[in-house]
This record gives structure tokens, C-alpha cells and sequence, in this order.
């Protein structure tokens, strides 16, 4: 069995609950999937940093940080950890 850790990023907690619903009725034998749940920008990029995100589920319109900015700053940590 093969473990995915799945980040949902909503300020909406029906959200998050309704995608995780959908992951775990996928009947999907091959992988496990372990969630972790944001309710906004800043707690969304706490959650990567303390762990290895294979799956990321972003509102675009998250408080304190937007889903867009979260987006940027993944992007900007993966350009430096590639051209270190």
C-alpha cells in the first residue's frame, strides 16, 4: 500500500470534509491517503513545511495568505531547493 499525504486548503470546513469524502469513498486499493486540513494561506503553508505533501487541494481565495501567494511561495522553495 502506497501512503499519500493530501493537503485541503478551504476556509470552508464543509469543503474540506466533503473533498475528503470523495478521496476516501474512491475505493482505491493501491494507495492510503492521510489528510491534512487548512483553513487558511498561512496554516495551509505550516502544514507543508511540517510535512511531506504529496497532494495539495488550494483555494484560490484563502484568508491571511491567498491560495495564489501559497502557490508562489511552494514554487519559489522548490526553484532554490533545485538550483542549490
Amino acid at each position: 500500500m502506497i501512503v499519500k499525504n493530501v493537503l485541503i486548503a478551504d476556509e470552508n470546513e464543509y469543503i474540506r470534509k466533503a473533498i475528503i469524502e470523495k478521496f476516501e469513498n474512491s475505493f482505491d486499493s493501491v494507495h492510503h491517503f492521510v489528510f491534512f486540513e487548512a483553513a487558511d494561506g498561512e496554516e495551509a503553508l505550516n502544514k507543508i513545511g511540517e510535512n511531506s505533501i504529496h497532494v495539495a487541494i488550494i483555494d484560490t481565495n484563502l484568508p491571511k495568505i491567498s491560495g495564489f501567494e501559497v502557490l508562489r511561495t511552494i514554487k519559489k522553495v522548490l526553484l532554490k531547493l533545485t538550483f542549490q
